[in-house]
Formats: C-alpha cells, structure tokens, sequence
C-alpha cells in the first residue's frame, strides 16, 4: 500500500505527505511500515521524494516562481503521464497547453490561476519545515545521488541544493555520501560552455556562493 502509486496523479503516501509540509506526518508515514521504499519516484514528475522537497524549498522561498510553475505548458513528459486522467475526452493534450481555446476561456484560466496563487500564499509551509522534511528523508537513506529526470536533465537532490544555494542541507547531503563531481549532461538545446556540469558548476551558475565556497575551501582539499 505504501509502495503504490495512485493511477491518475502518481502519488504516493510518502510523496503526498511531503507535499503537506509536516514534518509530522512525513515521519508517520514512514514509520508505518519497515518497508517503505523511500526513493520510489512518484508524481506527474516521477521524482523521488527527497527530490520533490528540495525542490519546494525554490518555490517556497520564492513564491514568484510558483505562478511561473502554473502558468507554465506541461512537459511532453507529464502529458503522457496525465493521459489516464483525460481518458475518453477527445484533444485532451490541446486543453491542457491552451491551444485553441477561446479568450474568454483564457480569462478564466486566468483567473483561476490567480486563485491558485493566492491559495498557495496563505498555506505554503516555512522553508524551516520543508529542510527538516529534506533531513528525515536523507536520515531514513534517501539516495542524495539519485538521477531525476526533469525537464530533459538528469539531476540529483544535491545538484538541486547546490542550485538553491541550501548550504546545511548540501552538507548533511555530502556527509551521506552526496558526490559533488557526478556529473549531468546539458541538453544540446541550453548554451553553455560546458557540456558535463557538476555541482561546483552548477553553483557558480545559479551563483550559490555558499556551495561554492564550500565546495572550493573544504571538499576540494579533501
């Protein structure tokens, strides 16, 4: 039961307790059975669950970027995941990128968009809540090299608290075993001037110059 994704979004217990924001109920949940699978990937964006919180903590801290989130077409990738739940309903895939809608129905999506947001603002959890979420995770054995595959990259939760300058969490994550030269590919469609990007990388980028110190000043001379 722990272990089993719903059929229309994915989610699992876990997966759905981290999304509460509790810290409480993320540990009950993993404390009902010895063999939960703590890395079992979940949601429209088949993330694990580590993953998914670290991932909160950029929306959180930036709550801007939530509406982006929403405004924001799907990916072919949580298109094909959503298929189940438009089953039957013909030019579903139009519906949900907007295409060939009318502008009355854009108003209204609008509309509803602002809703959500405002929702968001007066429930979202404290950054504070969301790491200690991260920590029972990665002290449960979350795999902090775990390969997500999000928006054509394959990135791991330590890449994405490099990203988010999550010094604390990036260092708990490389006292677990967190490999700071793995490296992901860019997609041929970013420019960069490299080609294999690690988390020193990715820091500098994302100027996370806490990491970076990190990175430079002790794990280099290590």
């Amino acid at each position: 039961m722990l272990n089993q994704r719903t059929t229309r979004k994915a989610q699992t217990p876990l997966f759905a307790a981290v999304d509460t924001g509790n810290p409480d109920i993320v540990k009950k949940i993993i404390s009902m059975s010895n063999g939960i699978q703590i890395d079992l990937q979940a949601g429209l964006d088949f993330l694990t669950p580590l993953y998914h919180a670290v991932s909160l903590l950029s929306i959180i801290k930036k709550p801007s970027r939530f509406r982006e989130i929403i405004s924001e077409p799907p990916t072919e990738e949580s298109i094909h995941r959503l298929k189940p739940m438009f089953a039957g309903m013909t030019g579903f895939e139009k519906i949900i990128k907007g295409q060939g809608i009318t502008e009355r129905d854009q108003k209204i999506l609008d509309q509803y968009t602002d809703y959500c947001f405002q929702v968001y603002l007066e429930r979202k959890p404290t950054p504070a809540k969301i790491r200690h979420i991260a920590r029972v995770l990665i002290a449960k054995g979350a795999d902090v090299n775990f390969v997500n595959r999000v928006n054509g990259m394959q990135y791991t939760p330590l890449m994405l608290a490099a990203e988010n300058d999550e010094i604390q969490l990036f260092k708990i994550m490389i006292e677990h075993g967190g490999d700071w030269r793995k490296t992901y590919t860019v997609p041929s469609s970013a420019i960069s001037y490299k080609k294999a990007v690690n988390c020193l990388d990715i820091a500098k980028n994302f100027k996370s110059y806490r990491v970076v110190e990190h990175i430079e000043n002790v794990l280099c001379q290590n």
